[in-house]
This record gives structure tokens, C-alpha cells and sequence, in this order.
């Protein structure tokens, strides 16, 4: 059996969620006013928020008063607690990848796209 240099899981959660590495992310997340429950079979119809962290008041994301400035695509900010009810689903991006898809044009070949990988911001 091989051996892997892993930090303990609580330092990988506080690596990935350094305030310092979350300014400028993309986001995504659902707000507490989206009423229907979440299927996971009806993803692409859920009420999803898009936009960029612009900042953070706190070196420490757990900290239970954490906020986090949200720029919105619909051109509104806001800052909010990743520790509260209001959010339902809070992702951000975690690496751009090249994934395999159909060709638009209709041949048999396959394409290399980007995309995002998103990760659960969780505390």
C-alpha cells in the first residue's frame, strides 16, 4: 500500500477555505427565499445566484460572525453570514477543467471545453 502525505482533514478544510483565496471567486448559491424543495434530480431549476466575492471580514472562516461581500450578476451586492439560514447552497469555484463534449459541429469527433468545478463552501 502506497503512502500519502495528507494533511489532517481540518487543515485541508481551512486551506480550501482561506479568506484570502475566496476574494475573487466565482460563486454560486441558493437563497433561503427559493420556497420549493430541492430535488437533485431538478438542479438546473432551482433559483441559482451567480457572482464574485469581492471581500471578507474575517481571517478566519470559521469564525461564527464570518461575512462575505457578494457581488451579484443582476448588478447587486450584499454582504452576507455563510453561518446562517439565508443560504440554502453556497458553492464556490474550485478549478477549471477540460471537458470532453460532442462536437457542435455534428461529427463524430469529440471536443475538449472548459468548465468549472464547484466545491460546497462548509464550515
Amino acid at each position: 500500500m502506497e503512502s500519502c502525505d495528507m494533511p489532517p482533514l481540518e487543515m485541508q478544510q481551512q486551506q480550501e477555505a482561506a479568506p484570502s483565496e475566496l476574494v475573487g471567486k466565482r460563486f454560486l448559491c441558493i437563497l433561503s427565499g427559493f420556497n420549493q424543495e430541492l430535488q437533485l434530480g431538478r438542479v438546473s431549476e432551482w433559483d441559482w445566484k451567480a457572482g464574485i466575492i469581492r471581500a471578507v471580514s474575517h481571517k478566519d472562516p470559521s469564525h461564527p460572525n464570518f461575512l462575505v461581500f457578494l457581488e451579484f450578476d443582476e448588478s447587486w451586492c450584499r454582504w452576507m453570514k455563510l453561518h446562517d439560514e439565508e443560504l440554502r447552497v453556497f458553492l464556490i469555484e474550485h478549478q477549471l477543467v477540460l471537458a470532453e463534449r460532442k462536437s457542435p459541429r455534428g461529427t463524430a469527433d469529440d471536443v475538449q471545453w472548459p468548465g468549472l468545478v464547484w466545491k460546497f463552501f462548509m464550515l
